[in-house]
């Protein structure tokens, strides 16, 4: 005969616990005592990599060790998402990635390799790159986007003037433009680009007419006269850039679309090295000289809270998810 012991199971189930307790502590006690990599899902050169560099140089500083960028390239940055996802939850693998990682793919491509929203603990995002609207001045007059829409809507319907560039199908810059099109009937080809070397090189050239683009890409030239910048895509205006006024302020109502940054580990990574990892982020982010380097490129450093992080990737799936169905957009 054997005699229950209620008492029994309870004990056994609060010594298990305390010894998770235990483990999760000690596994964050000793780290790191190692090099930590940092995935970057892009090519090196690129605006991810270089703040991506900055940021681990600084980290390392932070965490006593060395953080290697590692470039795995490939798909609109999921075969590096991917890589992180699979990895051993312990801190030595981080991802630092976009919003069309986080936020765009799952919705561009066909099959995605990752669940961003349940394969990742994304800490914060980092940066954010504001998009501006820029024209060839040789093409169109117009200093203002009502300007720009009634020139562009005077032209043939099949005038090659009608064409706007992008960096790659399904980038912030692309979906930027699709949704202005949507919201003001402007009535352009979108022409892609592989980068945003030969798409500026285009559109100075002439071969196209418009695109948004970010601060460090598209500054220099405007500067030198050869493009015009007409607007922000933001709410509100720019620190860097003043006096340009936003789409809103010319009659494209709640238009607010900006690229950015998030860092991120595998979900199951304990509570303890996120912290550590997250302490890092924020005390290179807070630093002064760091934080001058990605000013200078236009994407100074973010701190912002895992809660309000998972609810932006929720409203970006949602917002780009309309987009793309809408416009039928698919990666090649």
């Amino acid at each position: 005969m054997s005699i229950r012991t209620p008492w029994l199971g309870s004990f056994v189930l609060a010594a298990t616990l305390a010894c998770f307790g235990i483990v999760a502590q000690a596994a964050g006690s000793d780290f790191p005592n190692k090099p930590i990599k940092m995935v970057i899902p892009f090519a090196p050169g690129g605006f991810t990599d270089v703040w991506g560099r900055i940021l681990a140089g600084k980290m390392g500083e932070e965490l006593k060790t060395t953080v290697i960028v590692e470039n795995r390239t490939g798909a609109g940055g999921m075969i590096g998402a991917a890589a992180v996802a699979r990895a051993e939850p312990d801190g030595y693998t981080i991802l630092l990635a976009n919003n069309a990682v986080y936020a765009i793919n799952q919705s561009l491509f066909d099959k995605v390799t990752y669940d961003a929203q349940k394969d990742f603990n994304v800490l914060t995002v980092t940066s954010r790159a504001d998009l501006y609207l820029a024209v060839n001045p040789n093409i169109f007059k117009a200093t203002t986007f009502p300007e720009l829409k009634a020139e562009i809507d005077a032209l043939p319907k099949d005038s090659p003037k009608r064409s706007y560039a992008s960096v790659g199908i399904g980038s912030t810059h692309h979906l930027a433009m699709e949704l202005l099109k949507r919201q003001t009937g402007l009535n352009i080809l979108h022409v892609p680009y592989k980068g945003a070397a030969p798409a500026m090189q285009d559109l100075v050239g002439g071969q196209v007419s418009l695109m948004f683009n970010t601060y460090n890409e598209i500054y220099p030239l405007a500067k030198e006269g050869k493009v015009r910048l007409l607007n922000i895509a933001r709410a509100q205006r720019s620190t860097l850039l003043p006096d340009l006024p936003t789409l809103a302020e010319q009659g494209v109502k709640d238009f607010d679309v900006w690229g950015w940054q998030a860092l991120a580990v595998p979900a199951a990574t304990p509570a303890p090295i996120v912290a550590k990892i997250r302490a890092a982020y924020e005390a290179a982010a807070r630093d002064t000289a760091t934080n001058k380097k990605f000013e200078d490129m236009g994407a100074p450093a973010v701190i912002m809270s895992g809660e309000d992080t998972r609810k932006l990737i929720d409203e970006e799936v949602k917002r780009w998810a309309t987009v793309i169905k809408e416009g039928n957009i698919r990666a090649n």
